[in-house]
């Protein structure tokens, strides 16, 4: 399912982001049947009541099993006792078990499970159980590091210089600070520039000159072999006076490419696309007195979901009746970066 974020938590004020509905396992007021068969109904957590066994359709959604909404959990614990719980990087993987770790490719993936490699199979829908039908072939980790050696790339997950995606393979790259240059996009070396005049993905914004806002220096560079990307989004939390907490999304590149729809007998795209986004970002709302964190989302154009992609690639007589389901057929794959993290000056 969908780990970055869930529409209408309670007690976190955003606009609702339709990204977030994508890959839902579980959708709250819906009656389920849990693992074992037993009927519950999907709610959202009391306060202060624990969100248990999930993944077997049991228990409440809780804030904290999204990323978007747990880091706004971090600050608010950081106001309270003076630490931030859960000052975390992101990554993605996949979780299969027949041996296919970075298999993603939603055109040729054979399932989670051993029966699943039965087409028919896949395409069951196990509504007890996050399999089947309502799998999907899952992510990909990257890491930002110096060379390509163990000690480099565990040094870069220590300092949080790291990224996921939703199993393509998009490069995204965000820095924060407070001076980047108007043509930093234009740079043939933009990495150099987000270092001299930044923090990467993963630190902390130090408190800028007075009257200044945070820019965020953010790039991302298209899956050669997948989609093109449709736009670059910084997505930023942040907690106000109170205690309250809020999230909002921005576009900051890519705005003319959000038009177009997909031939569901092809996959191709109607609309336009881009190989490389690139922008540098100044927070228009920023409130120095506020603890805030931001993280960059890179959209690609809509494509085919696994679902529909392995059905239309048969003759329409050959299909299997379950090719006929509910599933959405186009998906939009994604990646997000670790995030930076602003604290107001003691």
């Amino acid at each position: 399912g969908n780990s970055e974020c869930f529409n209408g938590l309670p007690n976190i004020l955003g606009a609702e982001d339709e990204l977030c509905e994508q890959e839902q396992v579980r959708s709250v007021g819906r009656d389920a049947v849990s693992f074992f068969g037993e009927p519950t109904v999907v709610r959202f957590c009391e306060e202060g009541e624990v969100g248990i066994r999930g993944f077997a359709r049991f228990g409440c959604i809780s804030k904290n099993d999204f990323f978007r909404s747990v880091l706004l959990t971090g600050l608010q614990d950081q106001a309270v006792i003076g630490v931030n719980s859960y000052k975390m990087g992101v990554i993605a993987s996949t979780d299969g078990h027949i041996s296919t770790a970075g298999d993603t490719h939603e055109h040729g993936w054979p399932g989670h499970l051993a029966p699943e490699t039965d087409f028919e199979t896949r395409l069951s829908d196990r509504g007890s159980s996050p399999f089947g039908l309502t799998s999907n072939p899952g992510g990909l980790a990257g890491v930002w590091a110096v060379e390509n050696s163990r000690d480099a790339i565990f040094e870069s997950l220590r300092r949080k210089e790291v990224f996921g995606t939703t199993g393509t393979r998009i490069m995204p790259r965000l820095f924060a600070g407070w001076d980047f240059a108007n043509n930093a996009c234009e740079m043939d070396d933009r990495a150099a520039h987000g270092y001299a005049r930044g923090i990467p993905m993963g630190g902390d914004l130090s408190g800028g000159p007075a009257g200044a806002a945070p820019q965020l220096f953010v790039s991302a560079l298209q899956d050669t072999h997948a989609a093109q990307l449709q736009k670059l989004q910084v997505i930023k939390g942040w907690i106000a006076d109170g205690g309250q907490a809020h999230y909002k999304v921005f576009d900051v590149a890519g705005r003319e490419n959000q038009k177009g729809e997909v031939d569901l007998q092809t996959g191709a795209w109607s609309g336009t696309g881009s190989a490389d986004l690139c922008a540098v970002f100044e927070d228009p709302e920023f409130d120095p007195a506020e603890a805030s964190y931001y993280y960059l989302r890179a959209v690609e154009v809509p494509t085919l979901r696994w679902s529909w992609a392995q059905c239309v690639a048969l003759p329409a007589d050959e299909r299997p009746d379950a090719c006929d389901n509910d599933a959405p057929k186009t998906i939009q794959e994604m990646a997000w970066t670790s995030p930076v993290w602003y604290l107001p000056p003691d």
